[in-house]
């Protein structure tokens, strides 16, 4: 499913109507690729996310990922490496880096690595 989402952001790029297969059209309706992967991210985890975009990374253009999404798959990463057990703790990772994080949420708490 995801994938299938990737593949017409992909088309709606490259400029191709989904409505009527065309090529031509505005790709105003093409999300933005950070967005798209950090949803991927929170979806599947950093390691299928990674396989994913490296399967189509020849039609991602460089730039398109900024840090918040480099940000979020390395701390996704390292907390499903932590703490496999704990479904919930990449996806609360994830939210902490993607949006403006209070003190009381800081990844390092989240990943348990806090020093206080």
């Amino acid at each position: 499913m995801l994938e299938a989402i990737l593949l017409l952001n992909i088309k709606v790029k490259k400029g191709f109507c989904l409505n009527c297969g065309k090529q031509g059209a505005e790709n105003g309706g093409a999300l933005d690729w950070t967005a798209l992967s950090v949803f991927i991210l929170k979806c599947l985890g950093a390691e299928e996310t990674l396989q994913l975009l490296q399967k189509y990374a020849q039609f991602i253009p460089s730039l398109q990922l900024d840090r918040r999404f480099y940000q979020a798959c390395a701390l996704s990463a390292m907390a499903e490496s932590r703490r496999p057990e704990c479904e919930s703790l990449p996806y609360s990772v994830i939210c902490a880096v993607t949006k403006k994080a209070s003190p009381e949420e800081d990844a390092s708490v989240l990943l348990g690595t806090h020093v206080s």
